[in-house]
């Protein structure tokens, strides 16, 4: 017998929806909420159902059950079917705790998606480990609008969306030491210095974009590529919504 620990809301049904459109949110919910509860160790017995309801307008929620563990048979001679429904009773509300948590960081991360990107990007990355594994429910494109858990006892917790930025430049500026590979306009591909005297063979990117200058910038750094140069720049961080650095943002150079 499942217990249920909470449920989540797919949508609201108005009309006609795309049946991709439906079943892949009840898809991306399910592999979320399994990130979240994977600190139970439920496995198997961790269940994801669909039901709708009669609401008006009637909705669509994702079901999350429990079983009770098997491993409890061994004792079935010793303890009554309703001792053994506690266990899965208290590992559902192990789980509905973790999705209070969840609902709890989404909100803060709604408020804190509202102050500047540099100031965003201070905040996510000083989030612990515990929580950067929950903020996957905020990777926000697939999860659109608010999400709803409803506990058994029918009480809503709702988090407002979480708009994320798709990437920040940051303020603090550093040198960076490289060869050019490659040089546009408005921006030139990169080998970055690794020490001992090589250089990295991916391709990083260094912009200045359209500014007064931007020809010239463009043949000093074709010079420096003819000439196989070694550049030190100073440079800002550009990265993207993971946290990883998307591009380097061009301040000044000399060979």
């Amino acid at each position: 017998m499942k217990v249920e620990a909470f449920r989540i809301l797919i949508r609201r049904i108005f009309g006609e929806t795309p049946q991709e459109v439906a079943i892949g949110r009840a898809l991306k919910l399910g592999g979320l909420v399994k990130k979240v509860l994977k600190p139970l160790h439920l496995g198997s017995r961790l269940h994801l159902d669909h039901s709708p309801d009669d609401q008006t307008p009637p909705c669509e929620w994702l079901v999350v059950s429990i079983e009770p563990s098997g491993q409890q048979a061994l004792y079935e001679d010793l303890l009554l079917e309703c001792e053994r429904d506690l266990e899965a009773e208290r590992e559902a509300g192990a789980a509905l705790g973790l999705a209070r948590e969840t609902i709890t960081l989404l909100r803060r991360l709604s408020e804190i998606a509202r102050l500047t990107p540099a100031e965003f990007f201070k905040i996510i990355s000083d989030m612990d480990a515990r929580h950067a594994s929950i903020a996957g429910l905020t990777a926000g494109p697939q999860v659109r609008g608010s999400v709803v858990v409803r506990d058994p006892a029918g009480r809503d917790l709702i988090a407002p969306p979480v708009v994320l930025p798709q990437r920040v430049t940051l303020h603090e500026s550093f040198e960076i030491k490289f060869k050019v590979a490659s040089v546009g306009l408005f921006s030139a591909f990169i080998h970055l210095h690794s020490g001992n005297g090589r250089f990295y063979q991916r391709n990083d990117i260094l912009h200045w974009g359209k500014v007064p200058y931007y020809k010239e910038y463009s043949r000093f750094f074709s010079r420096a590529m003819l000439k196989r140069e070694e550049l030190i720049c100073t440079v800002n961080e550009t990265v993207n919504a993971r946290g990883k650095v998307a591009r380097y943002e061009w301040i000044s150079a000399s060979a």
